[in-house]
């Protein structure tokens, strides 16, 4: 950006700008309305609707106020610098802020994009102990910004648009490629588990005792240990094992035999800490490492039972068994289950190991193959995330190159 334009607090470029609020939600009439009333997952590059709507009872009765067409929408409370454009009229709960802009001085779209380039600066102003939050009267007189003529915002506007809508064409496409390899796994793991006329079919509890997990002594837990103490949290929600980092826990108390798991066992999640979770199942990655919890369900076969573990698995996975295991489970805001209810699972299994295996393995490969498509699609984001600010670090900078627009 040339030297040469004026440096000015983001005050005296907008018009209005002030926190939104919330009606009591004890009161239904201030609900189910038609005003948008925009909370943080509301905001998107461009705001056209709500999830939730208020009456006119509750946008006077509150502190929110309504913000007209081409507002900007950015958060200061929870997500600090998440910014959108409303396109409809639209109120904000308590952390977000409507900004209108001064438009004999400054476009919308231009400042959007200085307030991307400028988000740890602002996060930076963040002031609280509990919460983090930026005051709208704050950001206004300390967070200065460049203001080039109207002419000159509008040519820099249009190379960013080109340059950013070529990188989401980028995103959207590998995003594409994800979605069709997930929804072929799902569609081929429904082929597979269709009954063939050769198949046994069983009761889950006639082949196998599902064994509850131990409640471990919780000042035992540890950050650090030999042996890390299974949770919910370790499955993800379309099955297998995730590691949880820094978020891990370990145990270090004494361990009651039979409850230190082998390499290869399946076990079961029964209690749905996030959405999709009920009924999730993982494969053991490591033998003598981890440790058999309370709200974990292990599935040992009977004696005479030959099974392939990871052939249930990927029944678990299958849209029908989740969707019996969360209609009879128990619980409003989380779902539990139990040995008995997965028990009443029904089964139907081919009669050898072999052809498990052979299902098993053809599900496996392109379960792999989604993942591997979702570490590349994790990693191209955030390196697409990387060259946005980049390019607009360029540009406020004054080092626009030419061939962002080419």
């Amino acid at each position: 950006m040339s030297e040469h334009y004026p440096i000015m607090p983001l005050g005296e470029v907008v018009l209005d700008m002030k926190d939104g609020g919330t009606p009591k939600r004890s009161v239904p009439e201030n609900f189910g309305g038609d005003i948008n009333w925009c909370v943080v997952k509301d905001i998107k590059p461009e705001i056209f609707d709500s999830k939730e709507k208020l009456t006119q009872q509750g946008l006077d009765k509150s502190s929110a106020k309504l913000w007209p067409a081409n507002s900007i929408i950015i958060s200061l409370g929870a997500t600090i610098g998440k910014i959108g454009i409303a396109r409809v009229p639209t109120a904000t709960k308590q952390g977000l802020s409507g900004i209108v802009v001064n438009e004999e001085l400054i476009t919308v779209e231009f400042l959007v994009y200085v307030l991307h380039h400028k988000v740890r600066e602002i996060q930076g102003l963040a002031t609280g102990t509990t919460i983090k939050e930026v005051r709208p009267r704050k950001l206004m007189s300390e967070l200065k910004i460049p203001v080039p003529p109207l002419e000159e915002q509008q040519r820099i506007v249009s190379i960013l648009d080109e340059a950013f809508h070529k990188i989401s064409k980028s995103t959207e496409t590998m995003g594409k490629n994800l979605r069709n390899t997930l929804n072929l796994l799902i569609s081929t793991r429904e082929q597979c588990f269709t009954p063939k006329p050769h198949w046994l079919q069983s009761q889950l509890d006639e082949l196998c005792k599902i064994k509850h997990g131990f409640a471990f002594k919780s000042q035992f837990f540890s950050q650090l240990g030999d042996f890390v103490l299974l949770t919910p949290g370790n499955f993800f929600e379309t099955g297998g094992y995730r590691d949880r980092g820094e978020k891990q826990k370990f145990y270090t108390g004494e361990i009651p035999e039979g409850y230190i798991l082998e390499k290869g066992d399946l076990l079961v999640a029964m209690t749905e800490q996030a959405a999709g979770l009920l009924g999730s199942p993982i494969i053991v990655p490591e033998s003598d490492r981890f440790l058999h919890n309370q709200r974990l369900g292990l599935i040992n076969w009977n004696g005479s039972q030959t099974m392939s573990n990871e052939f249930v698995y990927h029944f678990f996975n299958t849209h029908t068994v989740r969707q019996e295991l969360h209609n009879t489970g128990t619980g409003i805001k989380v779902r539990h289950t139990s040995p008995t209810k997965i028990g009443n699972l029904k089964i139907a299994i081919p009669p050898t190991i072999e052809e498990q295996q052979e299902i098993a393995d053809k599900l496996n490969s392109i379960e792999q193959e989604v993942s591997n498509l979702g570490l590349l699609y994790e990693n191209k984001t955030a390196i697409m995330s990387q060259l946005k600010q980049s390019i607009l670090q360029e540009t406020f900078n004054g080092n626009l190159a030419k061939e962002i627009a080419a």
